[in-house]
């Protein structure tokens, strides 16, 4: 490896060996909480009733769908971005 890493950066995928950045993604999500990794392996979906009455659960998931997909906007390129920066759910992304 010709560089170091952070420990609280996610790692940036410049679009070559995917299979390494892939594993490092996981790590990185999970390293967070394992609730973030979960919204991009199983999917969030938004609840339908107004979010002042979502109870904790809701809360918390869409909470780690949230950190999921800010995750992955932080690590693709502004072109990679600007083909997902609609998008709202982390699995999607």
């Amino acid at each position: 490896m010709d560089r170091s890493q952070s420990l609280n950066a996610p790692p940036y995928f410049d679009g070559s060996n995917y299979a390494f950045w892939k594993v490092r993604m996981r790590a990185f999500l999970c390293s967070i909480d394992e609730s973030v990794w979960d919204a991009v392996e199983i999917g969030w979906t938004r609840p339908e009733a107004a979010k002042s009455i979502w109870d904790k659960a809701a809360l918390a998931a869409s909470n780690a769908n949230s950190k999921a997909l800010n995750a992955i906007f932080c690590v693709v390129s502004p072109d990679e971005f600007h083909r997902i920066s609609h998008i709202t759910v982390a699995k999607e992304a």
